[in-house]
Formats: C-alpha cells, sequence, structure tokens
C-alpha cells in the first residue's frame, strides 16, 4: 500500500491541476495558452503539475466581488441620499424653529425681568431684601 502513495499523491496533483486549468478563465492564466498547460501536465505530469502551480496559475490578489443580496441596502458609494434642495429646506425649517425658540426665551426672559421690576417698585420690604435702598435716603 505505501508503495502506491508516491502514485497516489502524484494523479491526485494530475486531477487537481488539470481540473483547475480547465476552470481558469483565459484571460488570467499566465505565461503559456490554456491548451499549452493542459498537454503540459498530462504528458509531463510531476513537472508540468508543478509548473502550473508555480507559473501559471492565476493570481488570487483579487478579493471576490461581494455580491449585494436583495434587502441588504447599498454599497455607502452607491446609496440614494437626500437632494441638495430637500438638505436645504431641512436646514431652513431647522434654523426658523431655532430662531423661534430663541425669541421666546428672550420674551420670557424680558417679561420675567419686567415682572420682577414692578414687584420691586411696589414693595418696599422686597426692595429691602434685595438690598436696594431708595435713592435720596
Amino acid at each position: 500500500m505505501i508503495r502506491f502513495l508516491p502514485f497516489l499523491i502524484e494523479f491526485a496533483l494530475l486531477i487537481f491541476c488539470v481540473l483547475d486549468v480547465v476552470l481558469a478563465r483565459d484571460d488570467e492564466i499566465r505565461n503559456l495558452p490554456k491548451w499549452g498547460w493542459i498537454i503540459l501536465i498530462i504528458f509531463i505530469p510531476l513537472v508540468g503539475c508543478i509548473a502550473w502551480l508555480v507559473a501559471g496559475r492565476p493570481w488570487q490578489s483579487k478579493p471576490a466581488p461581494q455580491v449585494w443580496a436583495q434587502g441588504s441596502g447599498f454599497p455607502e458609494y452607491q446609496r440614494p441620499g437626500p437632494s441638495q434642495a430637500e438638505i436645504d429646506e431641512r436646514l431652513n425649517a431647522d434654523l426658523a424653529r431655532v430662531d423661534q425658540e430663541h425669541e421666546e426665551a428672550l420674551r420670557r426672559w424680558q417679561a420675567d425681568l419686567e415682572r420682577r421690576e414692578r414687584q420691586l417698585s411696589s414693595d418696599p420690604e422686597a426692595r429691602k431684601q434685595e438690598g436696594d435702598t431708595p435713592e435720596g435716603t
């Protein structure tokens, strides 16, 4: 059994390399055309297989393209976004809301200030608590 192991390994390598050559794309194979590699691998099995693996096999440096399944969304660079008009409209609405909130805060502050001034002018006790003294006293 051990006697047949090298022949079995060589035969498995031959089958792997022939299938690899047949399944490889023509434009990715290096140094020889596809038919040249097949002839080399079949007629000189060990040398042809090693030569294919070292000098003819396509480079695997390119990552496989990602396939986007339905419902998984878009890649970031293809993601549809709002138009410039929509962005401007939202920005103007936000600015108007902030301006309105600011004006409302100023009105409340002014009303509170006027209420305090009336309270201080009508209530002399409140003036003493605040530390104010009437002028001329």
